[in-house]
């Protein structure tokens, strides 16, 4: 399971502000939504931008590993596409 921690280091921010994204006390900014869109290739930065806590708490429920092996993962699939 991902923790709030490991969300914060994979978006470059911190904890608490993770908290207020994915409890709908902060709307996604246009940098965090451009690493989400790397993280989550099926949106685009747009759709990450308006995207409502329950989505976000979603796309992070798929999300398993630390930080570094999920970018791992991420630049294998990059490569791969």
């Amino acid at each position: 399971m991902v923790t709030q921690i490991n969300i914060a280091q994979l978006l470059k921010i911190d904890q608490p502000r993770v908290s207020k994204l994915i409890n709908g006390r902060e709307k996604v900014s246009w940098p965090i939504a451009e690493r989400l869109a790397d993280i989550f290739p099926g949106k685009s930065i747009a759709q990450w931008k308006r995207a409502t806590p329950q989505e976000l708490k979603l796309a992070f429920s798929q999300l398993e590993g630390t930080p570094s092996e999920i970018k791992q993962a991420l630049s294998k699939n990059q490569e791969a596409a």
